[in-house]
């Protein structure tokens, strides 16, 4: 039973990527995934676990929809409705399908599979001669962005394996994981995304750096000095990556050194930067409690804004929406996850997971000031298998103990 969960929960993987259009098959195929998961562990588990993260949950997004009582525009609220039942689903199916660390790798592995199949879906359906052209990402329901960081994470996790897991080594040759790497680059360089450079970049350097044993280190800073200017090198003079990758990264460097005019400057970063100045301003007027859940659009819309949007940025969307109390509440959590990852890091011998999932969770965490991510399935799921090693860890020290 316990297989035929995981396939339910690879199942689910692949909806919540690769099918995002929000309609027809793919809104059947997203709520019927959730539902068969949800009733197999209903029925099957013998006992169902109350992690600390699905008490976090229920205490963020209950506040959250308290908000609604303040909210000049309740039914925005409630709109990330059907968005909650979604992430606290992966909160819930992850933190009680991983038992042991070895159920961490295997969730690893399927999230790996169902970016292969989201990849491959998307390859299918966007003719060759977007590619270079346009962003990809939208053919299959996916922001760029959120389908490059899920590129860009894959590749990070198969780099992981390579350099971890000698049984899957044995499976598979060493040549089809670094094949995947590949495609799983190339892909998140073709979304356009900023996000997905630095977390791809951030990930593969940070693994190459740390995992590597003692010996091996200067090998491993060596080969970042070498791969990241190469890398560079391509985005910028390889015609389709810069068309879509490479005029964004320069816009942004010219526009943050004051090198572009002001008709010149990057529309998109001075938006964004205009949506978190708005956002904090808002802030100062709601300071405690916000302006209400999923409100700083309406917010927009009472100014006369002519593109109303959410603030670009988690920190000062949460700060503006649902105060200091909210903020609090939802960093307190993340920012636990993170210390206790380090502190299992420095007093035990197993360093590769942690490291890992250390990498990851500041990745996504610096990240936040880009994007607002409390409502990413995606960001929710490498939340999840984080704090489930942190919980399983502590059962272990606590085991000992006794």
């Amino acid at each position: 039973m316990k297989k035929f969960q995981y396939f339910l929960l690879l199942v689910f993987f692949i909806a919540n990527s690769a099918y995002r259009l929000g309609t027809g098959f793919d809104a059947m195929f997203v709520r019927g995934s959730f539902l068969a998961l949800f009733t197999c562990m209903i029925l099957f588990n013998q006992k169902i676990k109350i992690t600390p993260i699905l008490k976090w949950g229920l205490l963020f997004w209950g506040y959250y929809f308290l908000s609604v009582l303040w909210a000049p525009n309740p039914s925005a609220t409630l709109k990330y409705l059907n968005g909650f039942v979604q992430i606290y689903g992966v909160y819930f199916f992850i933190s009680n399908l991983i038992e042991d660390k070895e159920d961490i790798k295997t969730v690893i592995k399927l999230l790996i599979v169902s970016s292969l199949y989201t990849m491959i879906l998307l390859a299918l359906r966007t003719p060759v001669a977007l590619y270079g052209s346009e962003r990809i990402g939208e053919v299959i329901g996916q922001n760029p962005n959120t389908f490059g960081m899920i590129m860009a994470t894959s590749a990070v996790l198969t780099f992981y394996l390579v350099k971890t897991d000698n049984e899957q080594k044995k499976r598979l040759p060493k040549i089809v994981y670094y094949i995947l790497i590949l495609l799983f680059s190339i892909f998140s360089l073709l979304s356009g995304s900023k996000k997905a450079l630095i977390l791809l970049g951030g990930g593969l350097v940070g693994l190459e750096i740390f995992v590597n044993h003692s010996k091996k280190k200067l090998k491993g800073i060596l080969t970042v000095i070498i791969v990241v200017p190469l890398a560079l090198f391509f985005i910028f003079h390889n015609e389709k990556l810069y068309s879509v990758l490479g005029y964004r990264l320069e816009k942004t460097y010219l526009t943050i050194t004051n090198q572009y005019t002001s008709t010149m400057k990057d529309g998109s970063l001075l938006e964004r930067e205009y949506f978190q100045k708005t956002a904090m301003e808002l802030f100062k007027k709601h300071p405690i409690i916000g302006y209400g859940g999923n409100n700083f659009s309406t917010y927009l819309r009472s100014i006369n804004y002519s593109d109303p949007a959410y603030s670009h940025n988690n920190f000062t969307e949460l700060l503006s929406t649902l105060g200091i109390i909210g903020f609090i509440i939802y960093y307190y959590f993340i920012g636990s996850v993170i210390w206790k990852l380090y502190k299992i890091l420095k007093n035990k011998k197993e360093k590769e997971m942690p490291i890992l999932l250390l990498i990851l969770m500041l990745l996504f965490l610096a990240l936040d000031y880009g994007l607002v991510s409390y409502i990413e399935v995606f960001n929710a799921i490498i939340l999840a298998i984080a704090a489930s090693y942190v919980y399983l860890n502590e059962k272990e020290v606590k085991v000992n103990e006794n």
